[in-house]
Order: structure tokens, then C-alpha cells, then sequence
């Protein structure tokens, strides 16, 4: 092949020596071409693989604060059920406390309105001597 080519070359007009120069040069560009698409093709590649890296640990990041915001929130939640409880228990004791405390306010009227009864009956029977004593005397 090598053989034609210099025919060509040497009883060829200028025309075929471009012709060769710019079938020559076309492939040298190929090739250039073709080692630059593979480094273009390698980069791209390690930049997809960094940013699934890169992709995956935010994953991961997001994950973890989404768990602690998670457990946190649980912790106020049951904290929150804890007061709750605790304020009804309070309440349910001030109730009772109130309520023995009206009950005994009310048994204490009740004696006392007894006993104002008792004294207004003394007193009414303490006039009505005095009286009879007055229309004696």
C-alpha cells in the first residue's frame, strides 16, 4: 500500500499529494478526536461517581437530622402527654380537696343553723319567762 501511495505521489499531479495530505491529516484529527471524547468520557464518569458520593452522604445527612428532629419531637410529644397527666392528676386532687372541704363547710352550717335554731328557741323560752315574769311583778 505504502508502494502505491509514493506512485502515486511522484507520478501524481499536486492535487493527489493533498488529496494523501488531507486524508492524513483527517485521520490524525480522528484520532485526536477519539483520545479526547475517552478523557471527556473518563471525567464525566468520576464526576457521576463523586456526585453519587457526594448525593448519597446528603442522603445519609438528611437521614440522621430527619431521626434526631424525629426522636426529639417524640421526646416533647411524651413530655408533653407526662404534664398532661400530671395536671389532671392535680386537678382531680384540688377537686376532691374542694369537695370535702364544701361538705364539711356544709356540715358545719347545718350544725350551726342547729344551733341557732337551739339558741333562738333558748331565747324565744328566756322572752316569754321574762315576760310572764314582768306581768307577775
Amino acid at each position: 500500500m505504502i508502494d502505491q501511495v509514493i506512485a502515486l505521489l511522484t507520478s501524481g499531479s499536486p492535487m493527489v499529494a493533498f488529496a494523501i495530505y488531507l486524508i492524513w491529516s483527517n485521520s490524525r484529527s480522528e484520532k485526536r478526536l477519539d483520545a479526547m471524547n475517552a478523557q471527556f468520557t473518563d471525567r464525566v464518569d468520576a464526576l457521576i461517581a463523586e456526585n453519587k458520593k457526594d448525593v448519597d452522604q446528603l442522603r445519609i445527612n438528611h437521614q440522621d437530622r430527619e431521626d434526631a428532629l424525629r426522636d426529639r419531637w417524640q421526646e416533647v410529644v411524651q413530655q408533653l402527654q407526662k404534664d398532661r397527666e400530671e395536671m389532671e392528676r392535680t386537678i382531680l386532687r384540688n377537686t376532691e380537696t374542694t369537695q370535702q372541704t364544701v361538705e364539711r363547710l356544709s356540715l358545719a352550717i347545718e350544725n350551726l343553723s342547729t344551733t341557732l335554731g337551739q339558741i333562738s328557741e333558748a331565747n324565744t323560752r328566756t322572752d316569754s319567762k321574762i315576760d310572764r315574769l314582768l306581768d307577775r311583778g
